[in-house]
């Protein structure tokens, strides 16, 4: 019965082992230099806005903000560029990915006065929620941890996805802080500088 046992406990340690091989993806950091790049947007599937006196209506986030932010990061790209802050050369943009599911989003969720972080493992699930065609490409994407106005900061992971295979292969959360601006222009402003400062800084190391 013993020897069985360990047998048993073999078989399955195999298994996990070859499942977790078989997960890995072909893409490193590096290969966003190498291989086709989609922008998929500013991803808000597990988000949560930090401040009830300056977060007044979850529903005028969920129908209003996040796409304005969303788009502000393309349709303002001379001061949003993320190729510059990567040293890519090139970079579809695709960011209706991420906001075909602002509509999934329950906004009565969304704004709190509780301290929050997303855990790493939930990354994955917040891409799990986009619904896209698979391809043999790279997705950048920002899933928003926080818009914190009581602490004045944004924290965001930036997301590589393996957009063939649905799958998370790198991720790094960033935190900036936000200063400029009013309502939506506050945190509009604090991806530019999350992008220009922080990504641009903090990408150097991962090459």
């Amino acid at each position: 019965m013993y020897r069985f046992r360990n047998i048993s406990a073999l078989i399955v340690f195999s298994f996990i082992c070859f499942t977790s091989l078989a997960q890995e993806s072909e893409y490193t950091y590096s290969s966003i230099f190498e291989k086709e790049v989609e922008f998929m947007g500013l991803n808000f599937s597990k988000a949560k806005f930090i401040g009830t006196t300056h977060f007044t209506s979850g529903k005028i986030l969920t129908e209003g903000y996040m796409n304005y932010w969303n788009d502000y990061v393309t349709n303002h790209y001379h001061k949003n560029n993320i190729n510059n802050a990567l040293g890519i050369d090139e970079m579809i943009n695709r960011n209706s990915i991420c906001s075909n599911s602002y509509k999934k989003i329950d906004s009565y969720a969304l704004i709190t006065d509780d301290p929050y972080r997303l855990r790493s493992d939930q990354v994955q699930e917040c891409i799990d929620e986009l619904e896209y065609d698979l391809v043999k490409k790279i997705g950048i994407c920002f899933v928003i941890e926080s818009f914190n106005f009581n602490a004045q900061t944004m924290t965001v992971w930036f997301t590589l996805v393996d957009m063939n295979a649905n799958q998370v292969f790198f991720q790094k959360k960033l935190t900036t802080s936000v200063s400029k601006g009013k309502d939506r222009d506050l945190w509009a402003n604090g991806i530019t500088k999350f992008i220009n400062k922080t990504l641009n800084n903090s990408s150097k190391s991962w090459k």
